[in-house]
């Protein structure tokens, strides 16, 4: 919910397709109904890999020859060895900016919890000051709150958080 609400624009395209595929609003949709929606299925892809369920390490042994690495933020090259043991979190390849221009804007993603995240997203709309069912992010900050800050098995965000607040007004 915090990527959707923190980007407007992303979230509304969601909404679009959304409504255009499941007018009812009132209605729980079936899986085979959400599968088929790409847009809405590439956010969810997106959000799991910006936030994944676990962080652990991903332990590698470098193969028989060496690897040379070049570093192109500190325009330095790195020589790894034979059999040397490396590792990384998931965390750390999803939110590479070598790999995802901006790691934390919204790009595209998956839908595993898609019927309910449709069903929340079709029956409630942005806040903007307007009356019935809506959504807004509250006292909600994703340094504080949201961004994993260290590797405990489960991503833990930072000490003090208040977690994800959403205000629901109908």
């Amino acid at each position: 919910m915090f990527e959707l609400l923190a980007h407007p624009q992303e979230l509304q395209k969601v909404k679009n397709e959304l409504a255009a595929a499941i007018p009812d609003k009132d209605r729980v949709p079936s899986f085979s109904e959400v599968e088929q929606l790409p847009y809405f299925n590439a956010s969810i892809q997106e959000i799991l890999r910006l936030h994944p369920g676990v962080l652990s390490r991903m332990p590698r042994i470098s193969p028989d020859v060496d690897i040379k690495y070049h570093d192109k933020r500190r325009d330095r090259t790195y020589v790894i060895p034979p059999g040397t043991s490396t590792s990384m979190s998931t965390l750390i390849t999803h939110t590479n900016p070598d790999v995802f221009e901006d790691p934390y804007d919204m790009n595209f993603a998956r839908r595993e919890i898609g019927i309910i995240l449709a069903t929340i997203l079709n029956r409630y709309d942005l806040y903007h000051g307007q009356e019935g069912l809506t959504l807004e992010l509250y006292d909600t900050i994703r340094e504080r709150d949201i961004a994993a800050t260290s590797e405990m098995i489960v991503p833990m965000p930072a000490k003090g958080s208040r977690g994800l607040r959403v205000k629901v007004r109908n």
